[in-house]
């Protein structure tokens, strides 16, 4: 079951924060009392991803990037995992069952009571056989390991089939009861039923002492929770896994890295005076919550918070992965798929206050009129670059093709025609410089689902060079697409059309000739 809490009322606060890639950022604040809260997942299950907006719900009112995951898994190689998906990494509450993760993390959790907890928190799944109270530990939920002794409990919720590692016993359990225990190498949860996981070790352990599962057997099973604040997580009905942790019982601990943030001292983008795209969760002493993207250090970002009223805080996963979703709008736009977010769902918005962007500047060109509303038609024509073959998700609208600015950047990097995409603080805008390096920020040549879209006119504002342009621009699925020709004219490279081949073209060693 959801979390439902008792009171209805949803105070919401938008404000604008500098962010990278030229797309809205902001903080929305509210109480979640009255609120469905869940995390959301893509309909093929744990450890894959999608669009976020394919999995945001009709009935969502707000929503942030849920837990870390391999963003980085070859999409080419085709999906396996565990070896080749993008696996969330750390533990994941729904419905108040583990169905992700294990060990010793940063987590936020939501209680049934209405209560959000932040803190450093150890998880250990558990199976009990036949009515005993003396538990058998889990290593992780919906996860696998090499080592010999490990133990995993995989679940319905994984969708995918998956390797064991080699040697490894998987037992079967459908209603309770132990129906089928082999060793095949892959393995695939069915619908309604459990699957434990030994690994060779832990195998050739229990028989030697006479002690493994057999078919019959009944199987129950739990979590144990130990956490630094001694908050009662067994009352957690949804909960993600964090980053650093910014904010403790009121004080600024996100320069911490030897008790809540130590994983993260070694970590060269974790540093204390790191800036990077961010995304977080802060908690204030009345049970409103913040939820925020900025680009920005997390001693700063924590400082901000605190003095805003939170009396602890978490950051969530950060980079292209940071997604923030208000009243049916991205106030942020993730730059990749995402493999879960967190949602909050219901409640009533009495006061709301959109971010926008500063368009007051004069504009030093002019492009074509379009309209408001428009549908975008998955582009179908093959695409050259310099004489090579390179996949975009683009989209024809009114007879114009519409590319993403940085999936340009990335392919005409160290090219004549090379310009960089950064966040231009000062006029909220995005900032182009032709010449310059571009620098990678991961999600770069995404590849689309090939469907038609509907398409938004783009409030995106544009710099080249320290000058505002006014260029076409469309929101599709949360992310902002230009006109491909007005690009190359503002960039200076090539753009070509052969109508008999369906083939456009760019060549970066020419200049733009209309």
């Amino acid at each position: 079951m959801k979390t439902r809490f008792s009171s209805i009322l949803a105070v919401v606060l938008v404000t604008s924060l500098a962010f990278p890639m030229g797309v809205l950022a902001g903080e929305v604040q509210f109480n979640p009392k009255g609120m469905d809260i869940s995390v959301a997942f893509p309909s093929t299950g744990l450890h894959t991803d999608a669009n976020v907006s394919s999995f945001i719900d009709s009935g969502v009112t707000y929503a942030i990037n849920g837990g870390f995951f391999d963003a980085y898994y070859s999409t080419s190689a085709g999906y396996s995992y565990p070896d080749n998906a993008p696996r969330i990494f750390g533990p994941i509450i729904q419905d108040g069952d583990l169905i992700n993760g294990g060990f010793t993390h940063n987590m936020v959790g939501f209680t049934s009571s209405g209560d959000v907890l932040i803190d450093r928190v150890t998880v250990t799944p558990m199976f009990y056989r036949n009515g005993s109270k003396d538990g058998s530990q889990i290593w992780v939920t919906n996860q696998l390991y090499t080592e010999g002794y490990s133990v995993s409990l995989m679940t319905d919720d994984f969708k995918n089939s998956f390797t064991v590692p080699t040697g490894a016993t998987t037992v079967t359990v459908s209603n309770g009861v132990v129906t089928n225990i082999n060793t095949n190498a892959t393995q695939q949860v069915a619908s309604g039923t459990t699957m434990l996981v030994f690994n060779s070790e832990r195998v050739n352990m229990l028989r030697s002492y006479n002690a493994f599962l057999n078919v019959g057997d009944k199987i129950t099973y739990g979590v144990d929770y130990t956490s630094t604040q001694n908050g009662n997580w067994n009352n957690v009905e949804t909960a993600v896994t964090g980053g650093k942790i910014l904010v403790m019982n009121g004080q600024n601990v996100g320069y911490d890295s030897s008790s809540y943030n130590v994983e993260f001292a070694n970590e060269a983008n974790q540093m204390d005076n790191a800036s990077a795209a961010r995304s977080y969760l802060g908690v204030k002493s009345n049970g409103e919550i913040i939820l925020g993207t900025t680009t920005g250090t997390f001693p700063n970002i924590a400082a901000n918070l605190v003095s805003a009223g939170c009396v602890s805080a978490i950051s969530l996963d950060g980079g292209a992965s940071s997604m923030l979703y208000a009243n049916g709008s991205f106030q942020t736009s993730a730059g990749r798929n995402l493999a879960a977010i967190l949602t909050f769902s219901g409640g009533t918005t009495t006061t709301t206050t959109t971010t926008t962007t500063n368009t007051t500047t004069t504009s030093t060109t002019t492009s074509s009129s379009a309209t408001a509303q428009a549908t975008a038609q998955a582009t179908a024509s093959k695409v050259l670059v310099d004489g090579s073959n390179v996949a975009f998700e683009a989209y024809n609208i009114g007879g114009s093709n519409y590319f993403k600015l940085r999936d340009l950047a990335e392919v005409l990097s160290g090219t004549n025609a090379k310009f960089s995409v950064s966040w231009d603080g000062a006029n909220k805008a995005i900032a182009v410089n032709t010449g310059d390096a571009y620098t990678s920020v991961g999600g770069e040549l995404a590849t689309g689902d090939g469907q038609n879209k509907a398409a938004t006119l783009s409030a995106s504002t544009l710099y080249c060079n320290g000058t505002i342009q006014n260029l076409d621009a469309y929101t599709i699925d949360g992310n902002t697409y230009f006109k491909l020709r007005d690009l190359g004219q503002l960039i200076d490279f090539n753009v070509g059309w052969d109508s008999a081949q369906s083939l456009i073209t760019i060549t970066s060693s020419v200049g733009y000739d209309g």
